[in-house]
């Protein structure tokens, strides 16, 4: 708000100017005064709109913030009473999908996670007996350890292992409501990389508080590194957004082994373009799903040699005004920081073309590893009924109803027991 204030101030400078401008005009009078005439009733008419911008941005933020806090006054009132709080007042407490705006979010000059009332409130609740509520599903079916997780499984709580992030878990979390895994979405690909430099310096000499962000050096000189690469066609991406202890990495770690843990449990380095595309498609990201806005964001990527010779990879900073910056990595990062967090891409199982669809689905599924193919089973095609009866007796018939279309030839008896399936988890 204090960005959409200042473009209300510049945009009054500007006016005044003219306005001091036109009066000269008249005094001078002739062809002039009329000139001026006209360009005062211009002025007047766009010092209004100016003006109307400002009120209403103002008042929106002013309204979501007077919203927040009456809702959190309820809330704290009703916790107090010790009266059951409904999910969509969960969902506002624990900050499911959108930010708290109200009550400073700072101590002592240091930036908290939440809001010290909403902390307050958490503290004094059974976060393990909201969770489901705000999940929407039953206890039972938040899984607290892989051995926990069936086809009935609709949320998870507890340490990350190698695969879980093959599951299509809407939530995910290492400790509840602290420890969220965020998943987000994002097109790469498809731009030179002097088309990005060429956004991100245009964005930074933007007048537009909407638009202007900050881009550093450090950025520019690993952009203009020969290390640095896009795709030549655009591709959508999964993005993993956590914490160096959501590894379950502790103390003082190097950038190794965050990386090294991080590709233990699924996930993959992401490709140069992603810090400059995340920082570009920042707003479009948070509307589509909101991401915590707060402290920096580190991008898991192979490191760029800077000028220097020092290994280097981008950094987003979340600030007043968002910017995009280098971060070292030669002297590690502390597991105790609140606001540092980790991107890495989720790696997907690609279409299997040109291979035999029964005999890799037969090998996982023998090899214990059938959670894969349950949880992929769109990628598949042409599977036979050995497959979906194997999966079913390993717990995964819910999987194999949904995705009838990758079996063929299926006989009767499998239908039976697909249909009995169904029916006994209606």
């Amino acid at each position: 708000m204090q960005s959409e204030n200042k473009r209300y101030v510049d945009s009054a400078e500007y006016i005044n100017k003219r306005t001091l401008d036109a009066q000269h005009m008249i005094k001078e009078g002739g062809r002039e005064a009329i000139k001026a005439h006209f360009e005062l009733n211009e002025i007047a008419a766009k010092a209004e709109n100016f003006k109307e911008e400002a009120e209403e941005e103002n008042s929106k933020h002013y309204d979501k913030k007077t919203d927040d806090i009456k809702k959190l006054i309820e809330i704290d009132n009703k916790n107090k009473l010790q009266e059951p709080l409904s999910r969509d007042e969960l969902i506002f407490l624990y900050e499911i999908n959108t930010p708290f705006e109200g009550f400073t979010k700072y101590n002592n000059n240091q930036l908290l996670d939440r809001c010290p009332k909403i902390q307050e409130i958490i503290d004094d609740r059974n976060t393990l007996e909201d969770a489901p509520i705000v999940f929407g599903c039953q206890p039972e079916e938040i899984a607290h350890s892989r051995e926990m997780i069936n086809e009935n499984t609709e949320a998870y709580i507890g340490p990350l292992f190698p695969g879980i992030f093959s599951y299509n878990f809407e939530y995910i979390y290492t400790s509840f409501p602290e420890g969220r895994i965020e998943k987000i979405e994002m097109t790469i690909g498809g731009k030179p990389k002097e088309v990005i430099m060429h956004e991100l310096q245009w964005r930074a000499e933007s007048s537009e508080p909407e638009e202007k962000i900050r881009f550093q050096d450090k950025a520019k000189s690993m952009m203009d590194n020969s290390e640095f690469y896009t795709l030549e066609k655009s591709k959508q991406i999964d993005l993993v957004k956590l914490k160096v202890s959501d590894l379950g990495l502790t103390g003082k770690v190097t950038y190794d082994e965050i990386c090294k843990r991080a590709e233990e449990l699924g996930l993959e380095l992401c490709l140069p373009e992603v810090g400059p595309s995340f920082r570009l498609n920042h707003k479009d990201i948070f509307e589509q799903k909101q991401v915590r806005r707060l402290g920096q964001t580190i991008i898991g990527m192979r490191p760029i040699i800077d000028s220097s010779g020092n290994p280097e990879v981008f950094k987003i900073f979340h600030t007043d005004l968002l910017g995009i910056t280098a971060a070292g990595i030669a002297n590690g990062f502390d597991s105790n920081e609140p606001q540092e967090y980790f991107l890495f891409c989720a790696s997907k199982i690609e279409a299997l073309g040109g291979l035999n669809h029964n005999e890799i689905a037969s090998k996982l599924i023998e090899s214990s590893q059938g959670e894969y193919v349950a949880q992929n089973l769109e990628k598949f095609e042409g599977l036979n009924d050995d497959i979906a009866l194997k999966l079913i007796e390993d717990g995964y018939g819910k999987f194999v109803a949904k995705n009838l279309k990758s079996f063929v030839g299926l006989d009767k008896k499998t239908i039976l027991t697909i249909s009995n399936f169904v029916e006994n988890n209606k």
